[in-house]
């Protein structure tokens, strides 16, 4: 009887003493490995290391460090170390168990020869050979024969070969032959280059609403010239800008024929091309300010642009229909048109009812360089402000800009350049011309590159308008600072030469040139989080030229950002230093997309 109860006691009593046991916790130290980027690469395949949940027992923890060591000799191997030797012990007479990987890398080969074999006449085989060098492949004689390196040259390879009329080439057999006594590594990639291949006709399939005329423009190719896969990919890029097509492939439509014409295939999937949008903003001069639209991409099947957009804050309303014309006469060209309705109540400055009507020519040029020319006819209701009046104007609006930063709306390294000019003549009762031009430039400096967390950021901005006097021009025609780019912390467009009004109040009368700076430094805390602090500096004077005389006006503020796919959602607050208790709140608050400049 007191058998059983023996039995009995241990069978209750054992899975409570399993449930019990702790997991046990360990440590991992790599010892005999000097080189960061192997050691980083094989604690990323680890299971010591990546395993987040700690072994139930000494015993796991020991099968767990022995499945690592095939798959750290993979690593080595891939890294050019034919010869490593692995070995582990496990200390657990602490509180902590600690597992130590011994390695010993051996010699590090490296690579003796690289050899392109291609199977075609002798001829052509010394022609490619010649065309396509080992530093094109990024192979250098004598380097570490690391496995990704010999993959990404094979890659490589064959991608030139179809930049260069041979996009049926394969690679037939890749040989790599390890000596171990040198230490050295021949490689030999055998190719089947297949025929030389010129464009042939292409076949347009799925298109429903877009006229296959107005596809074929696209195409960066002609009909018989010597094939190259670039061209493919700038195609695709092209029509996927425009928005009216989600998907686009391109891929060979059978073989070559006796002439060598590669027939192609594209094959299209569209988007819904019309789209209704809406938004939000807030200043805390304007309020909440809410934005809606209508657009139609694909006016009469060819890509052209119908929009209609309103915008509504507090102290502003604005309407704009807007007619584009991509590629208006020949590449990177486009014709706009657009009509505009607006109201505003500039408080302390001035308000006015304005109708215009602009059209302008847009030119690209390369990656970096644009311009636009057009002509714009404003009739203006000014009232409320130094100076009243209707006001008649004819403009013929010029631009150039210059940029070469990685994103436009969040750059971080980089310059960008613009400049506008804009003659004018004002029907008033003299007839008066003058001339607004402004420059402005941009510099993005980032201090970690590798991951964009901290960039410097600073912009100047120089305005003049060359007129025979300052009534010549309407005033919301003339320099006014404190907008969301510049002077944040000052009150919106009152940052001006002052005058008495009829009530004897201090109220801006707006000048004929400035000078802007802002100065900001960008942390990037989190992916999806950031900060910025800034500094403004400017000033706005009557004459033509900057005089420098007058106090400088300066404010402070920072910034939150919070990263998203489309761009930085942008939060400023901005505080006055020289604060004019007539015209300035203690602070204002700036709510959009993208940084300020």
């Amino acid at each position: 009887m007191k058998r059983w109860i023996k039995y009995f006691l241990i069978a209750l009593l054992l899975p409570l003493s399993l449930l019990a046991k702790e997991d046990v916790s360990y440590t991992v130290e790599f010892e005999g490995l000097d080189d960061p980027l192997v050691l980083n690469a094989i604690k990323s395949i680890s299971q010591l290391t990546t395993f987040k949940k700690a072994p139930p027992s000494i015993t796991a923890l020991r099968h767990r460090a022995e499945a690592d060591v095939p798959e750290i000799l993979k690593v080595l191997r891939a890294f050019g170390y034919y010869e490593p030797k692995i070995n582990f012990c496990i200390e657990d007479n602490i509180p902590k168990a600690r597992v130590l990987i011994f390695i010993s890398t051996g010699p590090l080969y490296r690579i003796q020869s690289f050899i392109l074999d291609f199977s075609s006449p002798e001829a052509l085989a010394e022609q490619l050979c010649h065309k396509l060098e080992l530093p094109r492949l990024g192979i250098q004689l004598g380097m570490p024969a690391k496995s990704k390196t010999i993959i990404d040259a094979t890659s490589k390879l064959l991608t030139q070969l179809s930049e260069n009329g041979y996009p049926l080439a394969t690679l037939k057999d890749r040989e790599i032959t390890v000596d171990g006594k040198t230490h050295l590594v021949d490689v030999r990639l055998k190719v089947q280059t297949g025929p030389l291949c010129f464009f042939g006709p292409l076949e347009i399939l799925g298109a429903k609403d877009v006229q296959e005329k107005w596809i074929r423009r696209k195409i960066t190719w002609q009909e018989g010239s010597l094939y190259d896969s670039r061209k493919l990919q700038e195609t695709q890029k092209k029509l996927i800008e425009t928005g009216l097509f989600s998907g686009v492939i391109i891929t060979p439509n059978g073989d070559c024929n006796d002439q060598g014409l590669l027939p192609l295939k594209m094959e299209l999937a569209e988007t819904l091309h019309r789209s209704v949008s809406g938004g939000f903003s807030y200043q805390t001069k304007f309020g909440m300010g809410l934005t809606f639209g209508w657009e139609n991409r694909n006016v009469n099947g060819k890509g052209e642009i119908l929009s209609i957009q309103g915008d509504i804050t507090r102290l502003t309303h604005s309407g704009i229909i807007a007619y584009r014309i991509p590629e208006f006469k020949r590449p990177q060209q486009d014709l706009s048109t657009e009509i505009q309705a607006l109201y505003e109540d500039i408080q302390y400055v001035y308000s006015q009812k304005a109708y215009s009507l602009t059209s302008r020519l847009e030119r690209k040029i390369g990656q970096h360089l644009r311009f636009s020319v057009g002509g714009r006819f404003d009739r203006m209701y000014v009232t409320h402000s130094l100076d009243n009046g209707q006001f008649t104007l004819l403009q013929m609006p010029l631009y150039a800009g210059w940029a070469d930063v990685n994103n436009i709306l969040n750059p971080t390294s980089g310059i960008s350049l613009d400049y506008e000019l804009s003659p004018t003549i004002n029907f008033n009762e003299r007839q008066q011309i003058y001339l607004e031009q402004r420059f402005s430039q941009g510099s993005y400096f980032p201090l970690i590159k590798t991951r964009e967390l901290l960039t410097l950021a600073q912009k100047i901005t120089f305005a003049s308008i060359l007129s025979p006097q300052l009534n010549d021009i309407p005033i919301p025609e003339r320099i006014l600072g404190g907008t969301e780019d510049d002077l944040r912390g000052y009150g919106y467009l009152t940052v001006s030469p002052l005058r008495h009004n009829s009530d004897g109040k201090l109220r801006p009368v707006g000048g004929r040139s400035a000078i802007f700076y802002t100065f900001e430094t960008r942390f990037r805390v989190t992916e999806s989080l950031g900060f910025v602090p800034f500094f403004d500096l400017g000033n706005v004077w009557l004459n033509v030229l900057p005089t420098f005389h007058g106090k400088w006006r300066k404010s402070v503020g920072l910034g939150l950002r919070y990263f998203t796919f489309i761009g930085p959602l942008r939060c400023d607050i901005g505080f006055p230093l020289d604060r004019r208790p007539e015209l300035d709140n203690w602070w204002r608050i700036f709510v959009s997309i993208g940084q300020s400049f």
